[in-house]
């Protein structure tokens, strides 16, 4: 929740700048979403997503990103499953453009991914159950763009593991200060993780549900985001971002 606040609140001030007032285009993209697997709608001619105090999420395995204006100068921007987005506005167009990564689980029996157009109509975003296109995960170590056709929104899938836990290991030089094992479960997205005094540079090794080696990262001051994929039940992963909160004698 906090991500899709920060996010709209980052666009709204940029569109608050220009001036410009609220419009509804209804045929126009409002985002994109990327399902594991086709979506058996039946007779329904479209999927719509569940609200929840200002926040759109739909009860399937997939990934989106979404950007609409709601009119009388309200407008709503968030994700779903993302590990990385960024949004982009253009002021004399008055136009959101969005790029963001989310996670995957490969199964390796040639998974397919499903990719649609969100669209926002009083006050239901939802998506047709015709798919734009279909992808094949036939390479899990190879990263796959997809960006529908009219749609100013792009979507990377990166196969991958889930972190099961992660170590953080605070240093100042090589002497250690600090040592801590968290769990995703443990943390809340854009969660502050206070460092100790005098830190100045920690590392961030994650591990699967076997406990072995799946990556490490290093920071340094003014250095601070790190986003951990984890598994939610689906093929695409869950994602919170801790923030390394940094003493203020090493603070940039």
């Amino acid at each position: 929740m906090k991500k899709t606040m920060l996010i709209l609140a980052a666009v709204l001030m940029l569109f608050c700048v220009s001036g410009c007032s609220g419009s509804r285009e209804w045929n126009r993209p409002a985002g994109v979403i990327v399902v594991s697997g086709e979506v058996d709608a039946g007779n329904v001619s479209r999927i719509s997503a569940e609200k929840n105090e200002g926040i759109y999420t739909f009860p399937l395995d997939a990934a989106m990103v979404y950007y609409f204006d709601a009119g009388d100068e309200q407008s709503f921007a968030g994700e779903q499953n993302v590990s990385s987005l960024q949004y982009s506005a253009n002021i004399d167009t008055r136009t959101i453009s969005a790029t963001a990564e989310a996670g995957y689980i490969p199964s390796g029996n040639g998974d397919a991914l499903f990719v649609y157009n969100l669209y926002y109509d009083e006050g239901d975003l939802f998506f047709h159950p015709s798919p734009l296109l279909s992808v094949e995960v036939s390479d899990p170590a190879e990263a796959i763009t997809v960006t529908p056709d009219g749609a100013p929104f792009s979507m990377t899938v990166k196969p991958g593991v889930p972190t099961d836990f992660f170590n953080v290991t605070c240093r100042k030089g090589e002497e250690e200060l600090s040592f801590e094992i968290l769990y995703p479960a443990m943390i809340q997205d854009y969660m502050k993780y206070s460092l100790p005094s005098g830190t100045d540079n920690v590392e961030i090794t994650a591990f699967d549900a076997n406990s072995e080696y799946i990556g490490r990262k290093s920071f340094i001051p003014g250095e601070s985001s790190y986003s951990v994929r984890y598994d939610i039940g689906g093929r695409f992963m869950g994602a919170k971002t801790l923030i390394l909160d940094w003493p203020p004698e090493t603070a940039e």
